[in-house]
């Protein structure tokens, strides 16, 4: 029941139909004792925009649909242009 989608060369994602993530990160959030201000989000695609509404900083990859780019606070690189490494810098967090 799962259904695989290469979004590079190494990238994977396997999921099921209709998912949503902001419930999943609100969940793991609350988990591990982290404040929503104190959280950056990643993603791509359409599901992923639910993640916005539980963190601080949404990120869009730059291989992401357009959507999901003009709801991001931050739109990075292309995955496999070093799209997360960059994001990261831009944040200050390496």
């Amino acid at each position: 029941g799962l259904i695989m989608f290469r979004f590079c060369e190494y990238g994977v994602d396997a999921m099921t139909n209709g998912h949503e993530k902001g419930e999943a990160i609100k969940d793991v959030l609350e988990y591990f004792g982290i404040k929503p201000n104190e959280a950056i989000a990643f993603g791509d695609d359409l599901q992923d925009i639910s993640m916005k509404e539980y963190v601080k900083e949404f990120v869009c990859m730059g291989n992401g649909k357009d959507e999901v780019k003009k709801e991001a606070t931050y739109v990075a690189p292309r995955i496999d242009e070093d799209g997360l490494a960059e994001a990261l810098k831009h944040f200050g967090l390496v």
